[in-house]
């Protein structure tokens, strides 16, 4: 019908316009890109055609040119919420928060109901760990549009990052009420529970996530804390190894199945994840303090020592770290004693 309208009328900048729409709906954006650039000859002042094109090129991630296609729509029409919209996710996108900061306000300014440009301003707020304003912006947004798919979960981290776990534990609760099927959500309800050591149910709704997501590392990574925290070392092993089987960098599960295999008197497996750890991340205090612990257990004292200290040396403001290299026979003298 689209192209029927342009057979008659090939100088309807509207009837280009319309089939770049289809087109970038259906993702032939190249295509879709031509047809908002011959509505745009035809009517330079078209500014839903420029925000068309602009869409279509933050699409591609050509993001420069997004940006001066917004721009330009803005120009024509002032008032215009969406393109300021899609300029403050364009810059959102390349993490440049001030400035997607600045045009999410001024969407909100030309549409206070405007609820995806709220919950895209308090994302950044949480990014920026402005935990109490995003609050706000989440909870502005959840009151337009009370079962936003993006809402709901993003106001859940934020109050679990405020430590507020209870409320968080209900905002992931009514996310899967929306969407059931959300592996993350389930992952962060299990770490929401247990903060509050919750651990049986914790385990059940990390289970469920890699159910969902098999290749979910965080949510083994969460399983295995939950399961060491039971003290149910050998599973918590095996979980922390899943993790790493889908995330071979990460850290925090190396250093955590060392702290299990510990527990299991698995000491060369121990030192053998705590030195995949500082492969990785050569000044990770935690991997040369677990390292310590475990050399400290087997007699390695200079060993253990050389670990302490250099965890020290990393992160001299933690001061627990101070009690595990005095607390073993080797106490190395006191600077200006």
């Amino acid at each position: 019908m689209i192209r029927r309208a342009l057979a008659e009328n090939p100088d309807s900048a509207e009837s280009h316009a319309n089939l770049a729409s289809v087109l970038q709906a259906s993702g032939r954006h190249d295509e879709a890109i031509a047809c908002y650039e011959q509505a745009l000859v035809l009517n330079p002042a078209f500014a839903e055609a420029s925000y068309g094109l602009a869409t279509t090129l933050q699409k591609l991630k050509r993001y420069d040119e997004a940006i001066r296609r917004y721009e330009a729509a803005l120009a024509i029409k002032p008032g215009f919420a969406e393109a300021s919209y899609g300029l403050a996710t364009t810059h959102h996108a390349q993490l440049r928060y001030d400035d997607a900061i600045k045009h999410y306000e001024t969407a909100l300014a030309i549409d206070p109901d405007y609820a995806e440009a709220s919950c895209g301003l308090a994302t950044i707020l949480q990014a920026l760990a402005w935990h109490d304003e995003a609050v706000v912006s989440y909870q502005n947004a959840l009151a337009i549009d009370p079962d936003s798919v993006e809402a709901n979960p993003g106001l859940a981290i934020t109050l679990h990052a405020l430590k507020r776990h209870d409320e968080a534990i209900t905002g992931y609760s009514k996310a899967l009420a929306i969407d059931s099927d959300h592996a993350e959500t389930h992952n962060n309800l299990g770490n929401a529970l247990q903060a509050l050591e919750r651990y049986p149910e914790a385990i059940a709704c990390c289970e469920k996530a890699v159910a969902i997501k098999p290749d979910l590392a965080a949510a083994y990574h969460n399983l295995g804390n939950a399961l060491q925290a039971l003290e149910q070392h050998g599973k918590a092993v095996a979980s922390y190894r899943k993790a790493l089987a889908a995330a071979p960098d990460l850290v925090k599960s190396h250093i955590n199945c060392a702290a299990a295999l510990q527990a299991l008197n698995r000491h060369e497996d121990a030192i053998g994840h705590c030195e995949k750890a500082l492969a990785i991340t050569p000044s990770s205090y935690a991997a040369f303090n677990n390292l310590g612990r475990v050399l400290q257990e087997i007699g390695r004292i200079d060993e253990a020592s050389r670990a302490f200290e250099r965890a020290i040396e990393i992160a001299p403001r933690r001061t627990g770290l101070y009690v595990n290299l005095f607390s073993h026979p080797r106490r190395p003298a006191l600077r200006g004693a």
